[in-house]
């Protein structure tokens, strides 16, 4: 045998080779814990942005389900001040107690903290030209006579009920993002 040959294959190429594998073992070792370490810091900021989110989707619902309990109210507020309206100014010269006026002004107060900033100008625009029409008619000089010639009679009939409508709209825009492609497709 020749030795020779043997010790320079040995050192030229098997050892040589030994060497890396035992380096390159080495690496995968470090790179492996190293990313079983990153990988445990992930899982723990996945659970705690986890748990702010479910506690952001808890406080979001729950502030959800008051704003649509607060536009329901709003919403049968303005029913009752329009009807309070109507029976308060349909007939020149009558007295009617006042306390559903300011029932109304304090539903709609005690509920405007609910809403966005857009649809609670909404609110305060509608109220404020209701507040407008109740002392417009009591500028009005009106006699009793035929009806349909007293324009307070005729804004009640036509003018004032669109309130309703027009916040029932603003409500629904509002509150279903459907609501205005489905608004489209009805009228096409």
């Amino acid at each position: 045998m020749n030795w020779n040959a043997f010790w320079s294959a040995m050192l030229g190429t098997t050892i040589p080779a030994f060497v890396a594998s035992l380096i390159m073992l080495y690496m995968t070792h470090r790179t492996n814990k190293a990313l079983e370490l990153h990988r445990n810091v992930l899982a723990e900021r996945l659970s705690i942005i986890e748990s702010e989110l479910r506690k952001r989707a808890e406080m979001f619902s729950v502030w959800h389900q008051k704003r649509v309990n607060a536009l329901v109210e709003i919403y049968e507020a303005f029913m009752l001040y329009l009807d309070f309206l109507r029976r308060a100014l349909y007939i020149p010269d009558t007295r009617t107690n006042l306390d559903p006026m300011w029932d109304f002004r304090t539903a709609v107060e005690r509920n405007l903290v609910f809403l966005d900033d857009g649809l609670q100008s909404q609110v305060q625009e509608f109220s404020g030209e209701l507040l407008q029409f109740w002392n417009w008619a009591h500028q009005q000089k009106r006699t009793p006579g035929r009806l349909g010639e007293d324009p307070v009679q005729k804004r009640l009939d036509y003018e004032i009920p669109t309130y309703l409508e027009k916040l029932r709209q603003v409500i629904n825009r509002y509150a279903d993002p459907g609501y205005a492609r489905s608004e489209e497709s009805i009228k096409a």
